[in-house]
């Protein structure tokens, strides 16, 4: 069992961390938030949390978070070194809908499947009636 499949089979913490300071921001996971805090603000002593989410597939969604603004990216000496992004106001309220989204979809697809089932079986059984 690789790291990568840890954490896929375990809920973990997808997160937003601002430098403090800066337009900075860090996207990562983790699956203790309070430790993983404290590591940053060693490096970062300003750091806080500004979206703390606990998912299933935290790992995936990172990296898609990573790849979408990738753009925006840039080394910064410390912990997560490659996590680091510049995002200005408009950038900034385009992640946290990427968040939000992120969430969302994870509590509504198993209703629209749900919803998909149902409407499915009632065409399939309505010429019966």
């Amino acid at each position: 069992m690789n790291f990568r499949s840890i954490f896929q089979k375990k809920k973990s913490y997808l997160y937003l961390i601002q430098d403090g300071q800066s337009s900075r921001h860090k996207i990562g996971i983790t699956t203790r938030p309070d430790l993983r805090i404290e590591q940053i603000r060693e490096e970062v002593p300003k750091a806080r949390y500004e979206i703390v989410f606990k998912i299933h597939r935290a790992y995936a969604n990172e990296q898609r978070l990573h790849k979408k603004w990738s753009c925006s990216r840039f080394t910064f000496k410390g912990s997560g070194k490659t996590e680091w992004f510049r995002l200005n106001w408009l950038e900034k309220i385009f992640v946290y809908g990427d968040y939000y989204w992120i969430v969302a979809w994870q509590f509504l697809f198993p209703v629209f499947l749900a919803v998909f089932i149902v409407v499915l079986g009632v065409a399939m059984l309505w010429p019966l009636f």
